[in-house]
């Protein structure tokens, strides 16, 4: 009867409607023949997951969580600014070194709220103890900066066995600045990620590690952190023929857990929730006419 009643009731028709202007301007400019400068401004628009502006209440019985949407949700916009410097080098001319730095300022940013039972003003005896989740727009806007050093390079140079290894390293930073109130969580300061290819013939291999430091606020509280971690994935492909292809592929080959740990004050940290999903491997045929 709980069921029937959740979702028979009368359909409610809400309509809304915006629009909005997303100019775009980009310049490049070469300094050297192997040195390039590149910059761009542009204005974008996200808006809201379709579960966090409608759809009924979920009710997480496990973590005691209940979520609600927010239909007056409004969508965020975004103007951004990005510049890069690369160096090309080598014979081939796509090896490179490159530098990115941007910044983003961000209006209506998602935030997610969780406060308590009583807080919520819950009436529901049931759901005494649980924390009632929601989502609601900044007053105020949240800027975005980064930074991203990466390296690629074909080694081309080595016996023709190895002449198809190409190896990729990048480490980029990101941080936030918000008025305070504003919290935005699961944020990676820090980030490392690294791949190295081969290619010989029919055949093509690439392993590929990133390593992520330790988050900002996680699952919508200020005192929860997810810890640093390094994943694992491979991949690969054999041409059979030359329009069908047999690929694998596997992620977090080494199932490295997710630990969400929470501060305590005077005390260490502690494990709040250990989460290893293990190995996820694909293997397919593919195609091409």
């Amino acid at each position: 009867a709980a069921i029937d009643y959740k979702y028979s009731r009368p359909r409610v028709n809400r309509e809304g409607s915006y629009h909005d202007l997303f100019p775009s301007v980009t310049a490049k400019y070469t300094f050297l023949p192997n040195l390039l400068g590149d910059i761009g401004w542009g204005k974008t628009i996200k808006r809201p997951n379709l579960s966090n502006i409608s759809g009924t209440r979920q009710i997480d019985d496990n973590n005691l969580i209940v979520t609600t949407p927010n239909p007056n949700l409004l969508p965020e916009r975004a103007e951004k600014v990005a510049a890069s410097l690369s160096y090309f080098f080598g014979h081939a001319g796509i090896n490179n070194v490159q530098v990115v730095a941007s910044h983003t300022k961000t209006k209506n940013q998602t935030l997610a709220d969780t406060i308590t039972s009583e807080e919520y003003g819950n009436t529901d005896p049931t759901l005494d103890g649980y924390d009632f989740k929601s989502f609601r727009n900044a007053t105020s806007p949240v800027q975005w900066n980064s930074m991203e050093y990466s390296y690629t390079q074909y080694l081309s140079f080595l016996p023709r066995l190895f002449q198809g290894t190409s190896v990729n390293a990048s480490y980029t930073r990101t941080y936030y600045k918000a008025n305070p109130g504003v919290l935005v969580y699961g944020i990676i300061p820090n980030s490392i990620k690294g791949t190295i290819g081969w290619s010989y013939n029919r055949v093509r291999l690439s392993f590929s590690a990133i390593w992520q430091d330790n988050s900002g606020p996680f699952l919508n509280n200020a005192n929860r952190y997810q810890k640093e971690n390094i994943r694992c994935d491979i991949c690969g492909s054999v041409r059979l023929t030359d329009l069908i292809s047999l690929y694998f592929a596997g992620r977090n080959i080494f199932e490295t857990s997710h630990r969400i740990m929470e501060k305590s004050a005077g005390n260490p940290d502690v494990l709040y929730r250990y989460e290893n999903y293990g190995t996820i491997w694909s293997f397919g045929l593919k195609g091409a006419f």
